[in-house]
């Protein structure tokens, strides 16, 4: 068993040509003898000479023709045989993944403890600092920490199936939420947030955390080159939804690239992008019932808007 796997093309190829040699070739030669004729024009074939032409096909006077048909058969038994292969491949990597997204979930939990566990190895050197040097230094761990625990979130997100996943809904004030997501975050440039409304939205705040951190480090991102960069963020609502618009005078994104921006794995503008923070913010969203688009003018600015049910 072991053998044929290791050599599976080989006799493959070896198979096919045999067919074609023993089967195929013969069977073109026997055609050969087939005829319409009569007066009702039905098929006829003269067996006599057909066997004869059948043995002869095994000779060496019809060689030249078993070659070809060997190599043709050959060649569709190799294509086959790699179709084959390559279906086998995509199998086993399609079982790891499945295994991997299955188990996503305490790869990322276990990994959330330990990070966390070296955030709070770095407050307390914080706390005993002795030197500037040395908080700087322990600042610098606490905002990598940050960093992983919300790249750990990004891949836990990406990793459920479709949209249909459970949400812990609860009522906030979004300006509030927004305005707390800001503060925790490291920018370049301020952020101007204005909100037309004062009731409660419904969301799941652990996910839509996610979005909004998202967008606005994206923006804050495409600033980083350009000059006066503002970041506006806008609460509006219509009878039935709540729209937010996360808006930025950066570079902008051209046309062709901004049919993909919510596509996992496709992302503009980033040395480094993994390509999933805009995908997750479309599944998190849709989740809600909401939908995300993005409109941007090259040497503008980018508007991303999310309109969720209030």
């Amino acid at each position: 068993m072991n053998f044929i796997k290791k050599h599976f093309l080989t006799i493959s190829i070896f198979i096919g040509a045999l067919f074609g040699y023993v089967f195929l070739h013969p069977f073109g030669i026997l055609v050969h003898q087939v005829h319409i004729g009569g007066e009702g024009k039905y098929l006829h074939i003269h067996w006599d000479r057909a066997l004869a032409e059948f043995k002869m096909a095994f000779s060496i006077e019809y060689l030249p023709p078993a070659i070809l048909y060997v190599i043709f058969s050959g060649g569709v038994a190799y294509l086959i045989a790699k179709v084959i292969l390559s279906y086998k491949k995509i199998n086993e990597q399609l079982k790891i993944f499945s295994f991997i997204g299955e188990n996503t979930s305490g790869f990322i939990h276990d990994l959330k403890n330990n990070i966390i566990a070296i955030s709070q190895f770095a407050d307390y050197l914080c706390e005993n600092a002795k030197s500037s040097e040395q908080d700087e230094c322990c600042d610098g761990i606490r905002r990598q920490s940050e960093k992983v625990l919300k790249l750990a979130a990004d891949i836990s997100v990406s990793a459920r199936q479709g949209t249909n996943f459970p949400l812990d809904k609860q009522g906030i004030n979004l300006r509030n939420f927004i305005e707390n997501i800001v503060s925790g975050l490291t920018l370049g440039c301020k952020v101007e947030i204005r909100s037309e409304i004062s009731e409660d939205v419904f969301i799941d705040v652990v996910y839509f955390e996610r979005v909004l951190w998202n967008l606005i480090k994206n923006a804050d991102e495409a600033l980083t080159t350009i000059e006066n960069g503002r970041i506006k963020i806008s609460i509006t609502q219509d009878s039935h939804s709540v729209i937010i618009c996360v808006s930025d005078n950066g570079p902008g994104i051209p046309r062709k690239a901004l049919r993909n921006i919510f596509k996992i794995g496709k992302t503009f503008g980033k040395t480094k992008g993994s390509g999933i923070g805009l995908y997750n913010c479309r599944i998190i969203t849709e989740a809600h019932g909401g939908k995300i688009w993005a409109i941007s003018e090259v040497d503008k600015g980018t508007n991303i808007y999310v309109k969720i049910p209030k």
